[in-house]
């Protein structure tokens, strides 16, 4: 879903901002920092958290167990995209299609 600053709505557009929730999402709670930047870009992955949509590698601003915050890879193309999100901790990656 859309972030909830952004109105929770069930679609999303390239460049938005999402919220992923569910059960041992990531090993522990942390947003982004300046040291997670390269350069102007933000991180890909915060400790070991990662998440792809449509095969793209998304922003990662927040992780915890329960929710990870991202935006969405602006060349992303229109209609249902798959979304993975891996981590350290889980073997397998996470998938979910709208």
């Amino acid at each position: 879903m859309s972030a909830s600053s952004f109105g929770q709505l069930p679609s999303v557009a390239p460049g938005s901002w999402i919220e992923i929730y569910g059960l041992n999402l990531a090993v522990d709670s942390r947003e982004w920092e300046a040291g997670d930047f390269t350069g102007v870009n933000g991180p890909l992955a915060l400790d070991g958290t990662s998440v792809t949509i449509d095969g793209l590698p998304a922003f990662v601003e927040f992780i915890s167990p329960g929710q990870v915050n991202v935006q969405v890879p602006s060349n992303v193309t229109a209609g249902h995209q798959q979304l993975i999100l891996s981590t350290n901790s889980r073997p397998a990656p996470l998938t979910a299609s709208p």
